[in-house]
């Protein structure tokens, strides 16, 4: 009788040890510039470059009598240079469906796609609003690529855009205009032949009241 009870014990000792609940989603940014992450319901943390996160995500009870439990949940998951839809000419995507196990850490490595245009505003006032402009290097051409608005004060936004590929034969780049005020919708203009940007480069641009100061003078 003994023994059938110290059987009994082990066995659910066992049984108990097999059970597994929850499950992990590492995000690796092997970009240099920051990515953003979320799950359905939750907040969006950052990931600076070159940095990883680990994230709990719950899901039912795994055992021996329910088999593999798997739970599908949508994550948002983009960078400032790096997109879900590594094709360049496809439409950006930040939004995917991830499946998960119960009890297994699912790595994501998050590589450069993309490179990008960041604008700081160091003003007091909001900048009014940014247009990104695609030229090409070797012969005339003006394609509108992206705008950005009413950045505010202390803030930045940035914007993906396609990387030119090393040893290009038909190079382009992005010329920058800003507007901080629709009043006086005078831009100051960003961008030339030498900034033409590589995957997982970024042109950042600050405005701050030193420029608007040293522009006017």
């Amino acid at each position: 009788m003994r023994m059938a009870t110290i059987c009994l014990f082990l066995a659910i000792l066992i049984l108990l040890s097999a059970c597994e609940s929850g499950a992990k989603f590492r995000v690796i940014n092997r970009t240099s510039h920051p990515v953003y992450t979320a799950l359905e319901g939750s907040d969006i943390v950052s990931i600076p470059g070159g940095e990883e996160l680990i994230i709990d995500v719950d899901t039912d009870t795994q055992n021996f009598l329910t088999g593999t439990v798997k739970k599908t949940v949508p994550v948002l998951l983009k960078g400032e240079t790096y997109s879900l839809i590594g094709e360049v000419t496809k439409p950006q995507q930040d939004t995917t469906r991830v499946v998960f196990e119960a009890g297994k850490t699912l790595n994501a490595f998050i590589d450069p796609n993309r490179a990008g245009i960041k604008i700081v505003n160091d003003l007091d006032t909001p900048i009014a609003r940014v247009e990104i402009t695609k030229k090409m290097v070797n012969y005339y051409y003006v394609s509108p690529y992206g705008n950005l608005f009413d950045i505010q004060p202390g803030a930045e936004a940035w914007i993906r855009v396609p990387p030119v590929v090393a040893h290009s034969t038909d190079p382009f780049y992005f010329q920058v205009d800003v507007i901080v005020n629709e009043d006086d919708a005078t831009p100051y203009t960003f961008g030339d032949i030498d900034n033409i940007l590589d995957v997982d480069d970024q042109f950042v641009i600050t405005i701050s009241p030193e420029f608007i100061e040293g522009d006017t003078k």
